[in-house]
């Protein structure tokens, strides 16, 4: 393992503890590269003495290597790289995140090829998070691929943890580094959504939530708010950020629609009525849209007829920026009324 000091300030005659005389020492200089440097070793005193040149140093710090272990090359960089990745056997696309928006269920395996070309990898430095949760250095474990350690699969089995977490946004980080002193590290994120088993009838999910407005079931308790009263406590809205807003209804069963009313939140006189607004629903597969409106009047509540058809799951989209005129970020509804047969 290679043994690295930082040095912090302009430090002309340093001095440090030493567990063993280093036959070499390396120093990284203000222009990025690496030179030898200079230093005598005390082994009965256990200290290693050297001079800096404050001039050589970039912005008063520097980095120290002692005993630099053969094979590892100073200079290097570049973060491992991504040679392989397949979801449930399906090759992905590498990209620093990877959204692969709604899946019909938890995927299985995820499978991870990394190789560096100048420095070995650094099993220690691995870190794989699945919404959140840090796995065990069991549950994910670099396998070498060739005698140096350069390249290395990672195979995750993810089917039961995903199933146990039950969660429909789920995050999967993981990161791992090479032996360089810089420990250039590789990062990624793959990210997808899925409902999942669904008990409750109906179920409400949503893409993000305004604070204080997280509450889905204000959405299918009947009342409706009116012109004046509170929006807190009867509306649910999203968050108010650029990008798209979707609201998911779904059920254990199929359910036989022929449309949705939506009733708009209503604030300071306005029906919060989006200027556009798809309405999909899911095929086992994918989001099919069935009705695409642009500018419905800003009334209490529209109507939207299709169908009729039968599914377990319907999706308000509101496409960015396409809300009200008065807040085109927010999506802002008091009320769905599924239309059945």
């Amino acid at each position: 393992m290679t043994r690295r000091l930082t040095i912090v300030g302009l430090v002309l005659l340093a001095t440090v503890a030493a567990w063993a005389a280093p036959s070499s020492v390396y120093f990284k200089t203000a222009d990025g590269t690496w030179q030898k440097l200079a230093a005598t070793c005390d082994g009965a005193r256990g200290v290693i003495t050297f001079a800096l040149d404050p001039a050589k140093l970039k912005g008063g710090s520097t980095m120290i290597v002692l005993d630099l272990p053969q094979g590892i090359d100073l200079n290097d960089e570049q973060p491992p790289l991504i040679t392989g990745l397949k979801l449930d056997g399906r090759t992905l696309k590498d990209a620093p995140v990877l959204d692969l928006d709604w899946l019909a269920a938890h995927p299985q395996t995820l499978t991870i090829a990394v190789s560096d070309a100048r420095n070995p990898l650094d099993p220690a430095s691995l870190a794989v998070r699945v919404n959140g949760l840090l796995l065990t250095s069991q549950q994910a474990r670099l396998n070498f691929t060739d005698p140096g350690h350069r390249s290395a699969r990672l195979e995750l089995a993810l089917g039961e943890l995903l199933k146990t977490q039950n969660s429909f946004a789920n995050p999967l980080e993981w990161r791992v580094s090479d032996l360089s002193p810089q420990r250039n590290t590789l990062s990624r994120v793959l990210r997808y959504d899925c409902l999942g088993e669904i008990t409750q009838s109906p179920t409400l999910v949503a893409q993000s939530s305004f604070q204080g407005y997280e509450d889905l079931k204000v959405l299918i308790d009947g009342k409706i708010m009116a012109p004046g009263e509170t929006t807190y406590g009867s509306t649910w809205a999203a968050e108010e950020v650029p990008g798209d807003h979707w609201l998911v209804m779904a059920w254990p069963q199929a359910q036989e629609l022929r449309g949705v009313e939506v009733f708009w939140a209503v604030y300071q006189g306005v029906y919060h009525a989006p200027e556009a607004l798809l309405v999909q629903t899911w095929d086992g597969q994918k989001w099919v849209t069935h009705k695409s409106l642009e500018k419905p009047k800003a009334t209490a509540s529209t109507v939207i007829e299709f169908g009729p058809l039968k599914t377990t799951r319907l999706r308000l989209l509101q496409p960015d920026g396409k809300g009200n005129l008065a807040r085109p970020n927010i999506m802002w509804i008091t009320e769905l009324k599924p239309l059945t047969q």
